[in-house]
């Protein structure tokens, strides 16, 4: 089996969002599974497909930090995506995965996992879709599944940045936020606080890739180049899709 493989480094999240889309045609048509690795730049905020951003996010005060916010093709809730995070979709054939979503989940994310104990961290799987350092998150994942393909893409937290994300995202009791950073805190941490040399995103991308290609024992990995066709298609995505607000503010 072989496995197309792109490092897209840091961009907006509505390109990040649109390429995930164009990714998924692509699979469905080659029957081969891409990885891709990714960063966001500005900062962003990006709510599960079935939130509201008025409901989730501070909108005045991400339009004041000039923070981007843009609802994903995948569930779950609300994240703040800055520097200090490596991003992972990994799209695959839905045949190469379990029927069951508990298991899938865990199936796509474990090369972060192995990767992550390959650096001597104690990290495992928490159903549904987390991956836990010593019981504190450091990783959450989602998944969509269209054209018999499943995506899943996650973030893996290097540092954390409870403060600002607390300052955008809405809590449903004001008076309870300082409780809730505290708690969090508590909750939450980056891998950088337990390694002895921290990583970055670019070291990061090359210490994982091996370990998601033999999740699946994969050997055979080739570089995929954005050629001008795709990147057509995605510029189009995201002027239709991603950074309207037709979709963004749709619920």
């Amino acid at each position: 089996m072989r496995l197309e493989f792109l490092n897209t480094g840091f961009n907006s999240a509505a390109y990040n969002m649109a390429l995930d889309d164009v990714l998924i045609k692509r699979v469905a048509a080659t029957k081969t599974p891409i990885l891709r690795f990714y960063g966001f730049k500005p900062t962003a905020c990006t709510i599960g497909y079935f939130q509201s951003l008025r409901d989730e996010i501070n909108l005045q005060k991400a339009a004041e930090m000039q923070i981007d916010c843009v609802r994903r093709h995948t569930g779950g809730g609300a994240v703040m995506h800055d520097q200090n995070q490596f991003t992972y979709s990994l799209i695959v054939p839905e045949e190469m995965v379990s029927k069951n979503i508990l298991e899938s989940y865990q199936q796509l994310a474990q090369g972060l996992i192995d990767g992550c104990q390959a650096l001597g961290l104690n990290v495992e799987f928490a159903p549904l879709n987390d991956i836990v350092l010593d019981a504190r998150k450091i990783s959450g994942n989602a998944q969509t599944r269209r054209q018999n393909v499943v995506l899943q893409h996650g973030t893996l937290l290097l540092d954390v940045d409870v403060d600002t994300m607390f300052m955008l995202l809405k809590v449903p009791d004001e008076k309870m936020k300082d409780k809730l950073i505290k708690s969090v805190k508590k909750r939450v941490i980056g891998i950088n606080s337990e390694l002895e040399s921290p990583m970055n995103f670019d070291s990061a991308a090359e210490h994982f890739l091996e370990f998601f290609a033999q999740a699946f024992s994969i050997a055979d990995i080739s570089d995929l180049n954005l050629n001008a066709a795709l990147n057509t298609q995605i510029q189009e995505c995201m002027q239709s899709k991603y950074a309207d607000d037709a979709w963004n503010l749709k619920h």
